[in-house]
């Protein structure tokens, strides 16, 4: 019974606890220079919905290494492209400098589907200790749909079955339990066990009063 409540709740999000259709893809891009690098980290992610409809998001943040200091992003272009055709493109500007830029849409995609986010970042980072410039950054991450609508049939089909088992489960496995492991305690007994026992019980009885008449017997006077 344990068991069954501890994995309640992976069986009610079959789904989002072993992540089945969520998709991520992630890179980094940097310009280099005398003291460390400055660019940008871009994670492109995929949810699957429904009917091969997914949920896709842009999300680029800035970044930075050795003694560079990036202040943030002033401008991103973003476009998003099915099979190498632009699905939508966003252009935003930053005044101060933004600390990330996230872009979102929805498409439906099937299986071998390419989907490209790919567009350029303009960041502001402190060099050398002296100078501010402003560079901008291209970049390109591309993903291809591995899985189709009749194999996310075949999941759907694979999850309603081990629930369907899981609810079933909770009444029958008690009941097993109770049968392997009967407790000796509430057990019927035939009348010829219950006569044994009673002569074994007047037996030690018995037993137990020689023994103490012999005790008294040998006390001294």
């Amino acid at each position: 019974m344990v068991f069954l409540v501890l994995i309640a709740p992976i069986m009610f999000t079959f789904k989002e606890f072993f992540q089945i259709g969520l998709y991520s893809v992630e890179d980094d891009f940097n310009n280099e220079y005398s003291d460390g690098t400055g660019g940008i980290n871009v994670v492109l992610t995929l949810q699957y919905g429904e009917l091969e409809f997914y949920t896709i998001n842009a999300d680029i943040t800035p970044i930075s290494s050795g003694d560079v200091i990036n202040y943030g992003i002033l401008y991103a272009h973003n476009n998003f492209i099915q099979n190498g055709a632009l699905r939508r493109e966003s252009i935003l500007t930053f005044d101060p400098p933004g600390d990330s830029f996230n872009d979102h849409t929805g498409l439906y995609l099937a299986l071998d589907d390419n989907l490209i986010i790919r567009g350029q970042v303009e960041v502001q980072c402190f060099v050398n200790g002296t100078t501010l410039v402003n560079d901008t950054i291209s970049y390109e991450v591309s993903f291809d749909i591995p899985i189709s609508r009749g194999d996310m049939s075949n999941v759907d089909l694979m999850i309603y079955a081990l629930f369907f088992m899981y609810i079933i489960s909770i009444p029958i496995i008690p009941f097993i339990l109770s049968v392997i492991f009967k407790p000796v305690f509430g057990v019927d007994f035939d009348e010829e066990t219950l006569h044994k026992n009673k002569k074994f019980v007047s037996y030690l009885s018995e037993k137990a009063e020689e023994k103490r008449k012999e005790n008294g017997n040998s006390d001294p006077k």
